[in-house]
């Protein structure tokens, strides 16, 4: 986003977001100020026009017909305001959820390279942080909006009332005050005054919102360090003694309460200085419309019509003026918004479609690949070659940190190599259909999530699956014993979190779901990294004894530094330091007594035989 971005120019780019996310609730918003703002002005303007003709001829028939008036028009006007208030509840919330949805779904397919990202997410935090903390940023603008429609409308609408309060004069002859106040010109200095008040309050709001700025971005960053830290919270912290440092850290935050009260003092200093400006500004206009009455200008119920009418006008003058000074303070939280939204995407997305083939012949190949993960310039692939077909099993081995699972990210286009190339048949993978490209995989990486919805929304990745593809899903990643336990079956809740008969599984379980929702979505390419990491020597081995009946005449490409996975495949690639340093099958391999994968295989052998 361009830095130089005026305050008007971030003010308008959020209100156009708000109109695209919740186009409904925003229409229904300024329906309802409108409607609320206009109708105490009825009765007000009525109640002027019965008093004037109490005052004056006194006609029985024409203060019935303005009695009869009043108490129709609040009524009808009553019922629409009842109506539209009704539809703008209907929306509220669902203006809320929209909103946090855009963020989600803009997350979901924003560049890869964004969410492992530290910068990225620390902008992540920090939105979120205000949000919720403040109710700044977006938020802030959507509920703002009402105020400006009220303001704006009570201004408009109190000016136009009480516009003929300057214009109109009486023809007899006055001395003194009364005679100025009788000239048309004399409203120059109620002008005036009005115009110094309006600048005075502009200043001390807009003096008043950055000192307020001042102490929140004091306190904003011991707020995201204890979020980030409770976040990740657990029994290791118990254990190891680091409740301590987090209990110091939050009362170090809470004790940042200071800053609030000293926001508050802030505040209420300003708002009492601009409210006796407001005040001394009422008792000058009320003395001037009282002068208009000795000059026999206005009528008497005209005197509650402008007092009415003015002090509106004030009021919307001043909410207007505090306003502007909190949604320019407000701005810095829209700018990091729109710095997150503004994240480059240079993903060149490909327009070709995945070719339909009957004989199932594909074949994947790396050609000179490399990569270097964003801001580093240590080479996690270095000049990576081999190729495989659609159908074989191929295991990829190493020590930590050896690159198998980048090599699986630039496989499946999560990212792209920094130099060479993989192609799909011949053609370079980034030149296919970005969607219709992923679809053809199934990966189960080590971060993989289990959320808190039933089992079969976690496998079927949908409310609607198809329970009995879940059930022999479930089954074939060996969590059907598991599964025969439960009273509820698949629709029992994972963890406690929304439902207090939810359960809880353990990490190898879990994993056992991860497999399943890999199996359910049923692609071409099944990919599992670490796919026995969390699981217990037997589980392990039942998982690799059904291995052959879960991916059956899928492509099965198994990440391990576990070799006893690379028995059940027929190629093997063998990673070290990022490099590829042997291709071939487990008896071709082990042979090599100099090999990386002897070292490896005897390193491990212990635990295979």
């Amino acid at each position: 986003m361009n830095k130089k971005e005026s305050n008007f120019s971030l003010i308008v780019r959020g209100y156009k977001l708000l109109f695209k996310v919740c186009p409904k609730f925003m229409k229904w918003q300024i329906i309802s100020s409108i409607i609320n703002t206009l109708i105490p002005f009825f009765p007000i303007y009525m109640s002027a026009m019965i008093i004037n003709e109490l005052s004056s001829s006194k006609s029985p028939e024409r203060l019935l017909t303005l009695v009869l008036i009043t108490v129709i028009g609040f009524l009808v006007l009553s019922i629409i305001r009842k109506i539209v208030n009704v539809q703008y509840s209907l929306h509220n919330n669902y203006a809320y959820h929209s909103l946090s949805y855009y963020m989600l779904d803009y997350q979901n397919k924003m560049k890869y390279t964004y969410l492992e990202d530290p910068d990225v997410e620390k902008l992540k935090v920090q939105i979120y942080n205000y949000q919720n903390a403040t109710g700044a940023g977006i938020n802030k603008l959507m509920y703002a909006t009402s105020v400006l429609v009220t303001s704006i409308v009570n201004i408009i609408t109190s000016f136009s009332l009480t516009l003929s309060l300057f214009i109109t004069t009486s023809k007899e002859s006055y001395s003194g005050i009364l005679n100025f106040i009788n000239k048309p010109y004399s409203f120059i200095i109620v002008l005036v005054m009005m115009i110094l008040t309006i600048t005075i309050s502009m200043i001390l709001s807009l003096k008043c919102q950055k000192k307020i700025n001042n102490l929140y971005q004091e306190i904003e960053r011991g707020n995201t360090m204890l979020m980030n830290v409770m976040s990740t919270y657990g029994y290791s912290s118990y254990i190891n003694g680091m409740n301590e440092v987090i209990t110091d850290l939050e009362v170090s935050v809470f004790e940042r309460d200071s800053f609030i009260k000293e926001a508050d003092k802030i505040s209420i200093k300003y708002g009492i200085s601009l409210k006796i400006i407001e005040t001394l500004l009422t008792v000058l206009i009320m003395l001037y419309i009282a002068g208009k009455i000795c000059t026999k200008s206005i009528m008497i119920g005209d005197y509650m019509l402008y007092v009415a009418t003015i002090t509106k006008l004030i009021t919307g003058v001043s909410t207007l003026i505090n306003l502007i000074g909190s949604l320019v303070y407000n701005n810095q939280f829209l700018k990091l918004l729109f710095d997150y939204y503004d994240l480059p995407d240079d993903r060149y997305l490909g327009t070709l479609p995945i070719e339909k083939r009957s004989d199932n012949e594909y074949e994947i190949e790396f050609k000179n690949v490399s990569f270097k993960y964003p801001k580093t310039d240590f080479w996690a692939l270095k000049n990576v070659s081999f190729k495989f077909k659609i159908g074989e099993r191929l295991a990829i081995v190493g020590m930590n940190g050896s690159g198998k699972t980048t090599l699986i990210k630039l496989l499946s286009r999560l990212y792209e190599p920094t130099e060479g190339v993989i192609t799909l048949n011949g053609i370079d993978i980034k030149k296919y259909d970005y969607d219709e490209y992923q679809s053809i995989f199934s990966v189960v990486f080590q971060d993989f999530h289990i959320f808190a919805f039933s089992i079969n929304d976690n496998v079927s990745c949908s409310l609607n699956g198809d329970r009995d593809k879940v059930i022999k899903c479930l089954e074939q990643a060996g969590f059907g014993e598991k599964l025969k336990e439960l009273p509820n079956g698949i629709e029992t809740i994972i963890t406690k979190l929304y439902d207090n008969d939810g359960i809880e599984l353990s990490m190898g379980e879990k994993q056992k779901l991860a497999i399943a929702r890999a199996l359910y979505k049923d692609a071409p390419f099944v990919v599992l990294d670490e796919p026995t990491a969390s699981l217990d020597p037997i589980s392990e081995q039942e998982v690799y004894n059904k291995f052959n009946e879960m991916v059956k005449d899928k492509t099965a490409i198994y990440i391990s530094h576990r070799l006893s996975s690379c028995r059940f495949c027929d190629k093997i690639a063998v990673l070290h330091e990022g490099k590829l340093v042997q291709v071939g099958n487990h008896d071709e391999l082990v042979k090599d007594e100099k090999s990386k994968y002897f070292e490896l295989w005897n390193a491990q052998a212990q635990y295979y035989n």
